[in-house]
């Protein structure tokens, strides 16, 4: 339970500085995921690359009230709707309840706010456009080579980190529904 509650902290913590998402013409805020329409795509599935050859694949339904992130043997789940949130040990098919503000919190910054943008880029970062994972995304970077980017309000790119180096980047994408299940606790796993 231990290793999970801290792999759980240093996801937040790590997600925390991850950003939203933006349309392709910029965005609007959208600082309140709970209360404010979310993505621009119903559902869809997007897998990133992250460092050290890791990748997180993320599924997503109801504009984004549903999220469903797998990464290096953790599962976090939310399904605002039904107002759940679990996280799961994939590796010792575990799982537990989580608190929904902490799971909203972790979720969050996949979706756009223009607030981020303008909070972890320097003063007079440019607007431009660049296709990451086969989408027209809008690129915001700044001089220090720092960029973030989105499609239709979904994070596509956070290279946000010295010098620009690459935190997360999309590699695929899908508008695929998610298959039946995807955001409860996994089947077969025993509740701590």
């Amino acid at each position: 339970m231990k290793k999970l509650f801290f792999a759980g902290m240093i996801a937040c913590t790590v997600g925390s500085f991850f950003i939203g998402c933006s349309k392709d013409t910029g965005g609007g805020n959208n600082s309140d995921p709970t209360t404010s329409e979310l993505l621009e795509v119903k559902q869809g599935k997007i897998v990133y690359d992250v460092p050290n050859s890791k990748t997180i694949t993320v599924w997503f339904d109801n504009y984004g009230k549903q999220w469903r992130e797998e990464f290096d043997g953790n599962v976090y789940i939310l399904d605002e709707d039904a107002e759940k949130a679990w996280q799961a040990d994939m590796n010792v098919k575990t799982y537990r309840d989580i608190e929904l503000w902490f799971a909203q919190t972790y979720f969050a910054p996949y979706v756009f706010d223009m607030e981020n943008v303008a909070f972890f880029l320097d003063e007079g970062y440019t607007t431009g456009t660049e296709t990451i994972a086969g989408k027209a995304c809008t690129v915001y970077a700044d001089a220090s080579k720092k960029k973030l980017g989105y499609w239709k309000k979904l994070r596509f790119l956070d290279a946000i980190a010295v010098n620009g180096e690459v935190r997360q980047k999309a590699t695929s994408f899908s508008e695929t529904a998610p298959p039946e299940g995807t955001f409860l606790p996994p089947t077969g796993y025993t509740k701590e």
